[in-house]
């Protein structure tokens, strides 16, 4: 009998073990996989010109602010940027710079012949001609900055300025090979294909996604143009020059993600571009108006319920209202605070809305377990109290809330974890600006709506995922702050 009640305990024992130790390898799983796709972008860019690749016929080099976050710069956007079609770095890195471009000057000949622009199209971009010195001094002051100087084997001195590659060389195809046929149209390959393409590895257009073609490898761009099926990697200018067709290069850029700028930035274009430094503020400050609300009275609703005597009856419907109330989906609360707080009230779309949604939301969670956890202190605890002469409220707020208050202090932290995570109520209640709220009445934008805003409009991923890091270190940093004010407050309750 007692062998078999020693299997049986260590079966649940090992039970268990098992069963916490995957709920934590899960946890991890999860929380690393956020963290990773957070720090680290990966993304399938097309471009004309083929990467990292550079013709012999540029009579400049281009230098860069680092803060542009260039990494090099393909002859279409050079051209564009030239030619006054591009003003900001938002479409090109993300950053929020307006673009501000420089000549050495001597190159402004070889600039406009080059990148194949007329005098008047090429002033349309504003560009600056000075020496190079003169250039470069200006340059380290302004983020958006790039230039076209001279080449010369000298290092660039000032370390907030770099040198990017100028990408022009591209896959011209003859026009058969980018044509319709049969429903395959055959417009970009994979930048690994690209050598086995030059080196005659493959043989036909059909093994790498276009038709059955043989593919006809040619040294130079007049060629290509005779030649069903051709193709050569030639400067972007000799492309232009016979019309010829381009094939789009797919290469996989692997970058950083979260940044420190992106902590600090304000969000701009709600949130496609810049940073969230506005929105984590907004998140601290809903937290805290909800949690100022709900905690007191949430705290006062259990004290009433655990220690005070009231009619049994009234007390299990009380008690079964706050379990229906815990189990009411977040959208009819949402839905709630819209009819009341929003309309009726007259509070509109702010902080305060979202917030008072939000503590009602909390507040079973925040009366069960404190109830629960007055509950569980020793009555021998109430009773010396009282017998050295204590009042029944000097007992409850110098004995049995300290005891209680590592339970008080859960039920407080699952209800922040529940608050600083909720999107479907503060949808219809808190608004989406992204500025700084500068008073309770004020529209804001939290962090889990940002991600969910993120994701829906399609801005990227990229951002979502970095936004999701910042919401699930600010629940840990949120978590230890509530943690120390509540062992701070009754200290001698939690030793």
């Amino acid at each position: 009998m007692k062998e078999s009640r020693r299997t049986v305990d260590s079966i649940a024992i090992t039970s268990i073990k098992v069963l916490a130790l995957a709920t934590v390898v899960i946890l991890l799983l999860i929380v690393g996989y956020v963290a990773f796709r957070a720090l680290v972008s990966t993304r399938q860019v097309y471009s004309e010109t083929v990467p990292s690749m550079s013709s012999n016929v540029q009579p400049f080099e281009a230098v860069v602010h680092s803060k542009t976050r260039l990494t090099s710069l393909s002859y279409p956007v050079l051209k564009q940027l030239y030619g006054g079609n591009i003003s900001s770095l938002r479409k090109l890195t993300g950053v929020d710079a307006d673009v501000t471009l420089y000549i050495e000057r001597g190159l402004e000949d070889s600039v406009a012949s080059y990148l194949e622009l007329d005098e008047s199209s090429l002033s349309k971009s504003g560009h600056i001609v000075a020496d190079r010195e003169e250039l470069l001094d200006a340059m380290k002051h302004i983020k958006g900055s790039i230039a076209l100087v001279k080449p010369t084997a000298k290092p660039l001195a000032e370390r907030s300025l770099k040198q990017v590659r100028i990408e022009d060389m591209v896959l011209a195809v003859h026009q058969s090979v980018t044509a319709l046929q049969q429903n395959v149209k055959l417009s970009s390959v994979d930048e690994h294909f690209i050598q086995s393409l030059l080196d005659g590895t493959y043989r036909s257009w059909d093994e790498v996604g276009g038709h059955r073609q043989p593919i006809v490898v040619m040294p130079e761009a007049a060629l290509v143009s005779q030649t069903p099926g051709a193709v050569a990697l030639v400067p972007y200018q000799e492309a232009e020059q016979y019309a010829l067709g381009k094939l789009q290069v797919a290469s996989k850029v692997v970058s950083g993600n979260l940044s420190l700028s992106y902590l600090v930035e304000k969000p701009v274009e709600s949130g496609r571009y810049g940073g969230v430094s506005t929105i984590i503020l907004n998140t601290l400050m809903m937290v805290a108006l909800t949690i100022a609300i709900a905690a007191p009275l949430g705290v006062a609703s259990a004290i009433f319920l655990a220690e005070y005597k009231v009619n049994a009856r009234a007390l299990q419907i009380i008690r079964t209202g706050i379990d229906l109330l815990a189990s009411v989906p977040s959208i009819l609360f949402g839905l709630f605070g819209l009819l009341v707080f929003v309309q009726l009230a007259g509070w509109s779309f702010s902080l305060l809305s979202g917030s008072m949604t939000v503590a009602i939301m909390i507040l079973p969670t925040i009366i069960r377990t404190s109830e629960e956890s007055l509950r569980a202190v020793h009555k021998g605890l109430r009773e010396a109290s009282v017998a050295m002469g204590a009042t029944k409220w000097e007992t409850i707020w110098k004995v049995v809330v300290p005891a209680a208050s590592p339970g008080i202090l859960a039920g407080i932290i699952l209800a922040i974890g529940r608050a600083i995570g909720e999107t479907a109520v503060l949808m219809y209640t808190i608004g989406s600006s992204t500025e700084t709220a500068t008073s309770i009445l004020s529209s804001a934008r939290v962090l889990s709506m940002h991600i969910y805003l993120t994701i829906t409009e399609g801005q990227s991923l990229d951002k979502a995922f970095a936004s999701a890091l910042v919401l699930l270190v600010l629940v840990l940093f949120i978590n230890m702050i509530a943690r120390a004010i509540i062992r701070r407050v009754f200290s001698h309750g939690t030793h």
